[in-house]
């Protein structure tokens, strides 16, 4: 065999050992950058549902929607919480409002109201 054969493929697989080193000294920083953009963007969808489900009174209706269905978690509502989980993590927020127990899933529209001082939720807003 050539020596420029050999060198090259030296070279070839010096190349794929310190790119395959660089991915598993990467990877937990771009594991936790991933997981916090994740809590992030939660944290933004439950802010905003917050913000509708509040600011609600008798006679007022809003039709609302969060996230993208391909890349939104659901949110569950409950008493005064809204929460939302993702893999081993979660984030909530605390409602003025007494709310139903039930999921909202991404990318579904609702029409929130108040209907005898609770506030009501239903599917297709």
């Amino acid at each position: 065999m050539p020596a420029s054969s050999v060198g090259g493929l030296n070279a070839w697989g010096t190349y794929m050992l310190a790119a395959l080193a660089l991915l598993v000294v990467l990877s937990p920083a771009l594991s936790s950058a991933s997981r916090d953009a994740r809590e992030a963007s939660d944290l933004r969808y439950l802010e905003g549902v917050r913000a509708v489900l509040d600011s609600l009174r008798p006679g007022v209706a809003a039709s609302f929607s969060f996230g993208v269905s391909a890349a939104g978690d659901p949110i569950s509502a409950g008493g005064h919480t809204l929460a939302s989980s993702y893999g081993s993590g979660a984030v909530e927020v605390h409602s003025e409002a007494l709310l139903p127990n039930m999921t909202l899933r991404p990318a579904t529209p609702y029409l929130a109201s108040v209907s005898g001082g609770q506030i009501v939720v239903v599917q297709g807003g």
